[in-house]
């Protein structure tokens, strides 16, 4: 499969930043499919130039200037021998707008000191006071494509009142902007448009999965339109290429029209003349465009490309360059439509702002600095759910941002206000947290006497790996400068434990009673403590023939299983993998938690037993794969290898994602799927199997290995033992609980039943379509439906019995893959692959 679209009532979908990442990310990773903007020429750009600015707003990129907050071991926000520094930016949040301006929206300052902001879904808001109310104006052109349910991609917005439009006619009776098709920006892979699955049930009767050849259709030829202040519209084009249509606009600052083609070709677009030319030419798509001071400054998913307006040629900034390498190297990712990872707001004629979750940031070109001028942590900008949009700078030292949430923050220099708060509470985790993020920056709002330090031990800007982190955070733990708040995923907990290292959380989950899944809560519970506390989990299961998925209990049931359906179908796949590794990866879930025993070490019995059960599934499997089936998968991943793509993450979505899995057991292209519920977007995928024809007689169970009842703990929290703000850090483990579908179902049962209800129909019907590509040319598309009460309530009913948490323990799941691919090929037996593995994590524990 090589293409994945999503279309029909979709609006909650965008809004949920997080789990599009999730699945629409992994979906776009797994299919090879990139995007992006070239950085232009590796030349020097005046390094030695001095940068001007404020000295009160910040240093050097990576210099401390917070006065009081350094390594990880400051206690508090400094010692008192040392001068409180004063001044920073201070944020107040405007939720007026919250219902109406939307992602997509456009703000500028118009040149009588007005705001004017443009919602794709309410159209023109007008304020005279700075943004603190905003009054709508009736344009009778945007309710005339409202009517029509025009399809709205992109809009521009002038000085001097211009409108420009990026548009698909709709239809009267159809589902409008929000149904006109997911597939109009896949998020960074740059695969627009092409309209597959835009629709309840266009592609053929609901239920089917249906295929149809590229030359069928698939095109989307949008129009482009520019609106004066006086609503006279005039339509403008450009020559028509396939997939190379112009997808974003922008206004120079004297109000010349540019846009940005799919394939990084930059028009500049004489509309009153219909004329236009090419200004510029980036390696590829452009996500977000200023135009001014003779520059052009395209941002996308491979940073900035900075172009000479008049020339095209590339421009060089140093500065720019080493800012995108160390603040945004893992995050300049386009994985939501609107949502932009960076903006840029100009200011004269050589200032330049960068705005990210990370905070607001000053450049002038030709100098050698880019400094932060607002921390993202200390504001909404570091909480993912404030996704940002466009935002402008009013006057000298105040920004107004628009988020894709509709919210609007307001950010202007307070020097009265200390530049760091007083107390210092110091958070950590592996890899960084979404749920985390978006909980730091809400604590914060509460307390704003607390500044959280967020340290993520892989930040993307070193070559660490996973054990150097360890080891640098376990030195900070013996020396007493660990974190108060710990993220434990693929950490090790059950060392922390036994160490003392974490504190008991049992007090602090009193409140979280018979209405939240206590099997759950208390998995990490050991001699009367609680140390550890999952704030979310998911729950595998494994969907296929009714009188089939209530049998897969353990190995040998499931081998059982295998072997008959094998008389059935004697070639193809019947659980998916078609290599050893894969099939061995397959069962991790519910096996891997038997394999330890209480003291930590590996039982050599309990691998022996799996290695010889899982050969047992394996020998049924292997008899129908074949080796175009095993060609076609080994060069799958050498082509992601190629292109530096994670095998190991890929392994995780084919093997275990049922937005994978789903789609080939829909298209028959295995007989089960396997993975794990995260989500009422997975949820709904995998119920929507047994609605598609000739899957009718489909279900889903929960299913064993060595193991029963198992669930995957998600952002397990602890606490310090030797915190001194135990009570603030207990308060953000109670809100990491209350917002786990960040990560996960939630361990509420009420809300969880909620949340997996969220797209819940009337009368059960279709609320959205998805599809896809495969490497033949076809195309195939399916409905998605919302989980029936029924089968919600049973996922409910499987959560309450979980109680065997599969935590990953990548050293030795690598062993027990290495060694289990030897056994299943017959070059050991399971009795030799299971020593094999003892032998080299008793290796790796006395290193």
């Amino acid at each position: 499969m090589n293409g994945r679209r999503y279309g029909g009532k979709m609006k909650k979908y965008r809004m949920k930043k997080y789990w599009l990442k999730r699945w629409m990310g992994l979906v776009m990773a797994a299919l090879l499919l990139t995007g992006g903007v070239g950085c232009g020429a590796d030349d020097a750009a005046g390094g030695s130039v001095k940068q001007e600015g404020d000295e009160r707003r910040g240093g050097e990129m990576g210099e401390d200037v917070t006065g009081g907050i350094g390594e990880m071991g400051a206690g508090t926000g400094g010692s008192g021998n040392v001068e409180k520094v004063m001044g920073r930016y201070v944020e107040s949040v405007n939720g007026d707008m919250a219902d109406f301006a939307l992602e997509g929206s456009r703000l500028v300052q118009l040149e009588d000191g007005r705001l004017m902001m443009f919602s794709p879904r309410s159209g023109k808001w007008v304020s005279e006071d700075g943004g603190e109310s905003w009054t709508p104006e009736s344009l009778a052109w945007f309710s005339q494509m409202r009517t029509r349910n025009d399809y709205i991609m992109d809009i521009a917005v002038s000085a001097d009142g211009y409108v420009g439009i990026i548009f698909c006619e709709g239809k009267e009776g159809s589902d409008g902007q929000e149904s006109a098709g997911e597939g109009a920006e896949d998020g960074e892979n740059g695969t627009a448009g092409t309209g597959v699955g835009a629709g309840n049930g266009e592609n053929g009767e609901k239920g089917d999965v249906v295929e149809k050849s590229e030359a069928d259709g698939g095109e989307l030829r949008p129009k482009y339109m520019v609106y004066s202040p006086d609503n006279e519209g005039v339509e403008f084009e450009i020559p028509y290429e396939r997939n190379k249509y112009l997808h974003r606009l922008s206004f120079s600052e004297d109000g010349r029209l540019f846009g940005a083609a799919m394939d990084g070709k930059i028009y500049e677009i004489d509309w009153k003349q219909g004329e236009q030319r090419v200004a510029a030419e980036a390696d590829g798509l452009v996500y977000h465009m200023e135009v001014w001071g003779g520059r052009i400054v395209c941002c996308g998913g491979k940073g900035i490309a900075i172009f000479d307006l008049d020339t095209g040629e590339p421009v060089a900034d140093r500065a720019i360059e080493e800012f995108l390498n160390t603040e945004m190297k893992e995050n300049m990712v386009y994985a939501t439509a609107g949502v932009l990872p960076l903006l840029v707001i100009p200011a004269g004629e050589d200032i330049l702002y960068l705005v990210c979750e990370k905070g607001i940031y000053r450049h002038v070109f030709g100098g050698n600095l880019v400094e932060q001028l607002a921390d993202g942590m200390l504001n909404s900008l570091g909480n993912p759910s404030y996704g940002l949009g466009d935002g402008i700078l009013m006057g000298e030292d105040e920004f107004l941002l628009l988020f894709t949430n509709g919210q609007l923050g307001d950010y202007s220099y307070d020097p009265d206000v200390p530049a760091t708060p007083d107390i210092l509470l110091r958070a950590y985790s592996l890899e960084e947290s979404e749920q985390l993020k978006k909980v730091i920056a809400d604590f914060q709002a509460k307390h704003p006497e607390v500044y959280v330090r967020y340290d993520v031990g892989l930040d993307g800007n070193s070559s660490a790996t996973r054990e150097d982190a360890l080891k640098k955070l376990n030195t900070e733990i013996a020396a007493g400068n660990g974190p108060d708040l710990f993220i434990l995923d693929d950490m090790p907990v059950d060392s922390y434990m036994e160490k003392g290292v974490l504190a008991d959380l049992t007090p602090y989950l009193e409140a979280y009673g018979e209405g939240y899944f206590q099997k759950i809560l208390r998995a990490f519970e050991s001699e009367g403590k609680i140390q550890a506390v999952p704030t979310g989990f998911t729950i595998p299961i494994v969907g296929g023939r009714a009188e089939d998925v209530g049998k897969m209990k353990n190995m040998a049931s499931i081998a059982e299983v295998v072997r008959q359906r094998r008389k059935e179908m004697p070639t193809g796949s019947i659980l998916g993998p078609v290599r050893e590794k894969d099939m061995i990866k397959q069962f991790l879930w519910v096996c891997a938690p038997s394999w330890k025993k209480e003291d930590g070490s590996v039982e050599e019995e309990k691998l022996e037993e799996f290695f010889a059960g899982i050969q047992e599934v394996w020998d049924a499997e292997k008899e129908g794969i074949t080796d175009t089936m095993r060609k076609k998968t080994d060069d799958f991943y050498l082509r992601q290898a190629e292109q530096g793509n994670s095998e190991e993450a890929l392994e995780e979505f084919r093997i275990n994602h049922i937005g994978w899995s789903g789609d080939q057991y829909m298209i028959r292209g295995q007989e089960f799927f396997m993975g794990d519920i995260d989500s009422c977007g997975t949820m709904d995928l995998a119920m929507s199997c047994f609605h598609v024809k000739g899957r009718e007689d489909g279900d889903f169970a929960s299913y064993g290995g060595q193991v029963s009842n198992v669930f995957i703990p998600q952002t397990i929290a602890g606490i310090s033992q030797t915190s001194e703000h135990r009570e603030m850090a207990a308060e953000m483990v109670g809100m990491l609980i209350e917002e786990s579908y960040w990560s996960g179902l939630n361990l509420n049962k009420e809300q969880l039943k909620k949340d997996l209800r969220t797209y819940a129909t009337e009368d059960g019907s279709s609320y959205a379509s998805a599809g896809g590509s495969g490497e033949d040319g076809t195309y195939f598309s399916y409905e998605i439906y919302p989980a029936s009460e029924e089968e919600v309530d049973r996922l409910i009913q499987i959560a309450e019995q979980a109680e065997a948490p599969y935590v990953k323990d990548r050293v030795l799941e690598k062993a027990v893959r290495e060694a289990g691919e030897k056994v299943l090929k017959g070059e050991m037996t399971a009795k030799e692959g299971a020593k094999e593995v003892v032998n080299r994590m008793a290796l790796y524990l006395a290193e």
